[in-house]
């Protein structure tokens, strides 16, 4: 009877580090989302400089606490919208004081363009990379990244409209669609690990196939469920001698036992399957080869 109760004590206690791990990465997106829009508003106006600078660096360490592996999707997006922004602005600026305007606007628009295209194919290389560890859906992620292309020029022809003496109204908007694009785009590139080469040249992607504890490489043994036939990947350490799991409180990789290394918080004593849900002891999985 006790050790029931202390099986269902450590589940809750598991439930509950895990709501509240959600709890604080919901309330980071929306600390990013509304950092982006201080510093917008605050961009607005020469006067509010610092408050500028301050919304920014806000929004950055709120970006590298809640998306701490996406570095480089940060540095691919701001490429992409500078060339975008800047090549657009460049075009309309220069347009009749010079035949160089339209070259050189135009190839840097190209560039950001083309620069979002290889984006779009390194995302869908890296997730493919790892479909037999975990699928990560790209439909609304591409069309996140088609709106972030778009608004990135349309924001360029609103602030030069803007500085020409019309209304604010279209660079706004299409700086508050960027605000709310990004973190959903980071979200999808924090769970698969993108790099600016290839997945194989991360340190974080390397790692995956090496022991958190000794870095010794892992053991990748792909098995069935007994009950609805899934498949899965396990990834074993023969120094360890144990299975490397991700604790779901803190989300780090850790070694699996009874509690995280890293956090304290209890693990779930046996795997569950992504087919069916149910909790199958490790003894019971059937090897694929």
């Amino acid at each position: 009877m006790g050790e029931a109760e202390g099986e269902t004590e450590q589940k809750e206690q598991t439930e509950h580090q895990i709501a509240l791990h959600t709890v604080e990465q919901h309330v980071l997106l929306a600390g990013i989302i509304v950092a982006e829009i201080g510093a917008l508003w605050a961009g607005l106006s020469h006067t509010r400089f610092f408050l500028f600078i301050a919304f920014i660096l806000l929004s950055l360490t709120l970006i590298s606490l809640r998306f701490p592996h996406s570095w480089a999707s940060i540095i691919w997006l701001a490429m992409i919208y500078l060339l975008i922004f800047f090549g657009t602005t460049t075009a309309l600026s220069l347009t009749g004081q010079t035949i160089l305007s339209l070259p050189i606007g135009g190839g840097m628009v190209f560039l950001g363009l083309w620069l979002g295209g290889r984006f779009l194919v390194h995302v869908k290389i890296s997730r493919d990379r790892k479909k037999d560890l975990y699928y990560v859906p790209l439909g609304l992620w591409g069309l996140a990244l088609a709106v972030f292309l778009v608004s990135s020029a349309l924001s360029a022809v609103g602030f030069y409209l803007w500085a020409k003496g019309g209304g604010l109204g279209l660079y706004v908007a299409s700086e508050v669609v960027l605000a709310f694009s990004i973190p959903y785009m980071l979200l999808k590139t924090e769970e698969i690990g993108v790099g600016i080469l290839h997945p194989e040249d991360l340190i974080r992607y390397r790692g995956e196939d090496r022991c958190p504890e000794c870095n010794a490489i892992l053991i990748l043994e792909k098995k069935r469920c007994p009950h609805c036939g899934a498949t899965t990947v396990f990834r074993w350490c023969p120094i360890s001698e144990a299975y490397v799991t991700t604790c779901p409180a803190c989300k780090e990789r850790v070694l699996w036992g009874r509690t995280c290394s890293k956090c304290g918080a209890p693990l779930p004593e046996s795997p569950t399957c992504p087919g069916c849900g149910r909790v199958v002891p490790f003894g019971e999985w059937e090897n694929v080869a």
